[in-house]
């Protein structure tokens, strides 16, 4: 170290500064607020024997007509191999069936079976119970601030970028 580095600049740390700016850095508060959201639905869904992609994904299949595995790897932003493992999980849970597409022989319409759909329901409750102790803790004013905002955060972020093979 240099002898010409004063106490202050010596004792001062950078990291001081760096943790002032997380607050405002939108990045980093929304990884914190996604890993740490995702880890509260998945302890939610315990119970379920379902986790929070696996939800994700009876939710991406519902709300599309007549899915293929691309179009849910694509809607649900996970990639292809992990696709097929969640799906694999969903049908020996009989919650999901794929059925040859009529139109290309090689691929598979996914649907909802009955105790998909069912699966789905709790999982929406299990997931809307989260949400609502995790809101809780806001004023009313601040928590639609909060759920009006973020939608349209998402919207400019994907007007800037698609980033591929992100977590």
């Amino acid at each position: 170290m240099s002898d010409t580095l004063s106490n202050a600049q010596v004792t001062a740390s950078p990291c001081d500064e760096l943790g002032k700016s997380l607050q405002n850095d939108l990045s980093w508060l929304l990884v914190r607020a996604s890993r740490g959201m995702g880890c509260a639905v998945s302890k939610g869904l315990e119970s379920l024997s379902l986790d929070r992609r696996g939800l994700m994904v009876l939710k991406t299949i519902c709300t599309s007509s007549a899915p293929s595995q691309l179009a849910i790897a694509q809607a649900a932003d996970i990639d292809k191999t992990t696709l097929v493992s969640i799906l694999d999980d969903l049908e020996r849970k009989q919650f999901i069936r794929r059925i040859p597409d009529v139109n290309d022989r090689r691929a598979r319409v996914i649907e909802l079976t009955d105790g998909g759909r069912r699966m789905l329901a709790w999982g929406e409750a299990a997931s809307a119970d989260v949400q609502r102790a995790v809101l809780d803790d806001l004023d009313p004013v601040d928590r639609d601030a909060v759920l009006r905002s973020l939608p349209l955060v998402i919207k400019a972020i994907d007007r800037m970028v698609r980033c591929e093979n992100e977590p």
